[in-house]
């Protein structure tokens, strides 16, 4: 069963950019592109045949942002950088603008941890800053911001000043990248005398000519800005280096929310094993280093069932699958019973009140159902018996063992802990052999904004 068959990954085989798109010269060069993706073209410009470095790359919003320019991107780069390993993933939910799509976080963003989120969306400005705050605080991804393309039938004077000030106003106070495609946009359509139809299929929604234009025109930003990357954000502790074993022992005071073990790359692996604590405690004894999947999708558009899962209650590592027992014609009462494959059934609901399972492992608010909004645009019904599903994933790791390596070029990583409060903790690690285990390094994931209370 395919638990994640609405995240998207771009593939090695994705699309090649056929359209020859030629920019106008006057908006190449400019100094400030990449000054917010520093990390992110070091991770590329510095991976090697000897040493591959991992690039996790999400791209976030709503229907323009699934739009397949985004493959387009994923696949230039990996042509530029062919060392690399670029893992490109798309969570975007179409239609979700940012007052809904900030309450898609939890499950869609924050597992994942990527190294950059390249977000788009419409909707009121104050959700649309939420939604940055919380990439901020949560993450230690680089933000790349782009700015509204030209549409049909919007109102021009704010999408203007929205793109031209207001985002670029936001992310020079979150350090974010401003990729600006509205101006260069204008310009390419006046350069080659079309008119804003000819680069969409609908009055907003791009063609194979405006997806090729919006993949240039972001790629202009993946190059190497002058200036140092801050490195307080990601730091990597060294064996040898920075920490040393002693008596079969570690202890590493550490500031952020994600931390990992990255095994030594050696054909020989001699059978090793370590156990892990935080704080005094197993990283399995930390409710919030669980969480919730994504849940599957409703009949009809490509939405899910309800758009956020949360709990009361400390979860397991499990599938949990909710199936409806009782629906009205156009889905906007129904009756449901949810099943954790570990927990058992765990409770019946309706789509009218909060449901709040009798493990507490599961809570879905009145607002995160999505099923009528389904039927009222595709006209599909739900039907009787038609199950959602979804898991509970561990985002930590309580023991470390020896991997088998069978590509020394690359990182064995080995997550911890993500999740953690963003703050000042003790890692420790004690040998659960007498071999000592191959540790080569610790890395330490520090976002750097500290949540609001």
């Amino acid at each position: 069963m395919d638990f994640a068959r609405r995240t998207f990954i771009a593939s090695p085989a994705a699309l090649v950019v056929q359209a020859e798109v030629v920019l106008p010269t006057k908006q190449l060069g400019n100094a400030q592109d990449g000054a917010g993706l520093r990390r992110t073209m070091t991770l590329l410009e510095t991976s090697t045949p000897q040493h591959r470095n991992t690039v996790k790359i999400l791209f976030y919003g709503q229907s323009i942002t699934k739009q397949a320019y985004w493959m387009l991107v994923i696949a230039e780069l990996r042509a530029r950088y062919p060392n690399a390993d670029i893992v490109g993933v798309n969570r975007s939910i179409g239609g979700f603008a940012a007052p809904v799509l900030r309450r898609t976080l939890e499950n869609n963003v924050f597992p994942f941890y990527p190294d950059l989120i390249v977000f788009h969306d419409y909707g009121a400005e104050e959700d649309y800053e939420w939604i940055v705050r919380e990439f901020r605080q949560r993450t230690t991804a680089e933000i790349a911001l782009q700015t509204d393309h030209v549409a049909i039938g919007q109102k021009d004077d704010w999408h203007d000043r929205h793109s031209y000030e207001w985002l670029r106003d936001l992310g020079g106070k979150y350090g974010c990248e401003w990729m600006e495609i509205r101006k260069p946009w204008k310009d390419y359509l006046e350069q080659n005398g079309l008119t804003a139809k000819d680069l969409l299929r609908d009055n907003v929604h791009l063609n194979e000519a405006g997806e090729a234009l919006m993949a240039k025109l972001l790629l202009t930003h993946f190059r190497k800005a002058p200036g140092p990357v801050d490195d307080s954000l990601v730091r990597t502790y060294v064996v040898g280096k920075d920490w040393e074993w002693k008596d079969g022992r570690i202890e590493l005071p550490f500031e952020g929310n994600r931390i990992e073990a990255i095994a030594a790359a050696s054909e020989y692996q001699p059978y090793s094993r370590a156990l892990f604590r935080i704080d005094g405690k197993k990283p399995s004894e930390f409710p919030e280093m669980y969480a919730f999947t994504r849940m599957s999708d409703t009949v009809g558009p490509d939405w899910p069932l309800a758009i956020r899962v949360t709990s009361e209650r400390p979860l397991l590592v499990e599938d949990w699958f909710l199936k409806i027992l009782e629906t009205d014609a156009a889905s906007k009462v129904f009756r449901f019973e949810v099943r954790g494959a570990a927990t058992g059934i765990d409770g019946v609901g309706v789509s009218t009140e909060r449901f709040v399972s009798k493990s507490g492992r599961v809570v879905i608010e009145r607002q995160d159902w999505w099923a009528s909004r389904a039927f009222d645009y595709s006209r599909k019904p739900m039907p009787v018996g038609y199950e959602a599903y979804w898991k509970a994933v561990a985002l930590h790791a309580d023991e470390w063992v020896q991997p088998r390596i069978d590509d020394l070029t690359r990182e064995h990583v080995t997550v911890i802990a993500s999740g953690l409060g963003n703050g000042k903790h003790k890692l420790e690690i004690v040998s659960g052999t007498a071999t000592t285990p191959q540790i080569a390094a610790i890395r330490v994931y520090r976002p750097p904004w500290k949540e609001q209370k």
